[in-house]
């Protein structure tokens, strides 16, 4: 399902170089005013059609569906931009500072990201990447 996950650092308003993450991934970042720019790009084959079955005037037929796709983020700490996202490409923008209640990390410490994708057949797969502040 997932073609590519990248992350470029944005430091001082200034977006780095796009670095590839894998799933379990643990990237070093300034614990201080960085924020990452996230994007995760679906393989093309991930939305895919289907025949749903209807009864229209007492007859059954046959209507082609397109699937639609879901993105739900979640972080541990820190803030994100969104909350969900749709379709093959998935954006979100994550500020590694503490969100209301959440105590200050600091170098050595780890923060979390979480992207679960969903189906509307209930299809499911996530993905995770760490982050341990500098």
């Amino acid at each position: 399902l997932l073609e590519s996950v990248q992350v470029r650092v944005i430091q001082d308003g200034v977006a780095g170089t796009a670095i590839p993450v894998f799933a379990g991934d643990l990237l070093q970042v300034p614990a201080t005013d960085a924020a990452l720019e996230i994007t995760a790009n679906l393989d093309e084959t991930s939305e895919q059609s289907y025949l749903i079955e209807r009864t229209v005037d007492g007859a059954s037929e046959y209507q082609a569906e397109q699937e639609d796709l879901t993105g739900d983020w979640a972080n541990n700490w820190g803030y994100i931009e969104y909350g969900d996202s749709q379709g093959l490409s998935h954006l979100n923008i994550w500020t590694l500072m503490p969100a209301a209640g959440q105590d200050l990390l600091g170098p050595g410490d780890t923060a979390h990201m979480f992207l679960v994708l969903r189906d509307n057949r209930s299809g499911t797969t996530w993905f995770d990447f760490g982050v341990l502040l500098q």
